[in-house]
């Protein structure tokens, strides 16, 4: 799970129907960011929306956490046609911002009982005593650093896994073994517009 603050997570998945009818159901259920159009997996992971943006063919999907998704991955890919259908294809990633930010604070506390073990510190001259205070750093160094690698496993695991759950079911809703409201939802108003 951590490879994905490094490079990204490539996702395929398949599906029986054309391209623009995958692409329908993904606009309508990025297109209300009420409750009711979330799948389970984004409700326990506690988003709130999400948000399309399409450009030359390429979408992004973004999630939000209370008007927060700096620390959220998103997913850049395509809807591709194939011989029986289509497939949804892309990655999931962190922006820049989230990358640059969680490795330089991974390597900081990595790197403190080192600085403590070389660093000239004023009225510190021996060595032995350079030695027992970075010592005593690994500890609490050791500490945050497995704190920052649970909250970057645990912290995205819950969105990635909604990120998974939404593109399968807007490319299978009917195979969708969640029974998914939300494409039901987006096909019973697709269906009622074409009644009226």
């Amino acid at each position: 799970m951590l490879n994905i603050l490094l490079q990204s997570e490539s996702l395929r998945i398949e599906s029986s129907d054309p391209p623009a009818l995958v692409l329908e159901r993904l606009r309508g259920v990025t297109s209300d960011w009420r409750e009711s159009r979330l799948t389970p997996a984004a409700r326990s992971a506690g988003l709130i929306e999400w948000k399309l943006r399409e450009h030359d063919g390429t979408l992004v999907i973004r999630a939000r956490i209370s008007g927060r998704n700096g620390f959220l991955p998103r997913f850049v890919g395509t809807v591709e046609a194939s011989a029986p259908g289509s497939f949804i294809i892309g990655e999931l990633r962190f922006n820049w911002f989230t990358r640059v930010f969680t490795t330089v604070w991974f390597c900081a506390v990595a790197s403190a009982p080192l600085f403590a073990l070389f660093e000239p510190i004023p009225g510190v001259a021996w060595f032995s005593e350079r030695i027992l205070m970075a010592a005593f750093m690994l500890v609490p160094a050791a500490v945050l650093f497995t704190v920052g690698v649970l909250l970057v496993i645990y912290g995205s695991n819950s969105p990635i896994s909604a990120f998974r759950e939404l593109l399968t079911n807007v490319a299978n809703p009917l195979d969708s073994s969640h029974g998914d409201s939300s494409m039901r939802g987006a096909s019973d108003e697709r269906g009622t517009s074409r009644l009226v």
